[in-house]
């Protein structure tokens, strides 16, 4: 894959985000079979998804039918079966509680939320971004069955900076959400094999929070661009082409695998944009930055 002129900016705040310019897969239709990932399972770096007995699974994101939204290649996330419950929104609170902003966190623990470093604290000094924060699974049009605090947090580092491929973080919970709502597993990927490319092409899927959509309620359902892809590595960066925009950061990059369960493969980061703010793509965090440290803290 060629490479993009080092003029390019990188957009890694909150608020801002951008969306894949080109688009290189094509959604499946909603009757056709969930495509499946074939590639090894590692014991010593890889985490196992937990599906409670008496919740539900779906491979699809909704429960109805689709919404599609001019050409976003988005659709809402309007079900509460696994693997979707275990996907919900990381608010930010003042020290009102009132909420300032938001991310995208994972469940992959029974208390432990995968999200991004820069939706926990600035990258140039370390220092919190807000005074606590929330996490509501399954939230739908702006409402969650449940909540949870975050009690603790671990960062890639302490002063990120511009260094996305440490901007992953473990939220602890003050309540075990993921026996009741599920966690998902993840697998790290040898990105560098030959294969990688068609074994996982258009195999993926993302979902985030994002601020720009559903458009009649901006940022209050997730939002998942189905059968995206992984396109290549650049320095220590994954490189994506799923759609988002500003509040999906921390957004799981994940697929179903050959045991027919969802694994996450990449933590969605941030969006490469030209000096005049046109995106071009979107980057990630590959697992192993942060897998280790999953399976202390699990």
């Amino acid at each position: 894959m060629s490479r993009r002129p080092l003029s390019l900016l990188v957009a890694i705040a909150l608020t801002l985000g951008t969306s894949t310019v080109q688009q290189i897969a094509v959604r499946a239709d909603d009757d056709a079979p969930v495509p499946r990932i074939d590639l090894p399972f590692n014991d010593d770096t890889d985490g196992n998804a937990f599906i409670p007995p008496d919740r539900e699974t779906s491979d699809r994101p909704f429960d109805s039918d689709r919404v599609i939204i001019g050409n976003d290649d988005r659709v809402p996330v309007t079900t509460r079966r696994f693997p979707w419950s275990a996907i919900g929104r990381v608010d930010l609170l003042d020290h009102t509680g009132r909420k300032i902003n938001h991310c995208t966190g994972t469940l992959i623990g029974p208390s432990l939320v995968l999200t991004n470093a820069h939706c926990i604290t600035y990258g140039d000094t370390g220092s919190p971004k807000a005074a606590a924060w929330r996490f509501r699974p399954a939230l739908i049009s702006g409402r969650s069955i449940v909540s949870a605090r975050v009690t603790d947090f671990q960062v890639g580092a302490r002063r990120w900076g511009q260094a996305l491929h440490a901007d992953w973080a473990l939220l602890e919970l003050d309540r075990p959400l993921g026996e009741t709502y599920g966690y998902m597993g993840w697998r790290n990927l040898d990105f560098e094999q030959d294969n990688f490319r068609e074994a996982i092409a258009g195999k993926v899927r993302m979902v985030g929070y994002s601020g720009d959509f559903p458009e009649d309620e901006p940022g209050q359902t997730a939002g998942v661009h189905e059968n995206c892809s992984i396109l290549d590595t650049f320095r220590e960066e994954l490189i994506h082409n799923c759609d988002t925009n500003g509040g999906a950061s921390g957004g799981p990059i994940f697929g179903f695998f050959e045991d027919g369960k969802p694994y996450i493969v990449g933590l969605h980061s941030a969006g490469r944009s030209t000096a005049d703010g046109r995106g071009i793509e979107n980057l990630a965090v590959s697992v192993d930055r942060w897998a280790t440290a999953a399976k202390e803290m699990q």
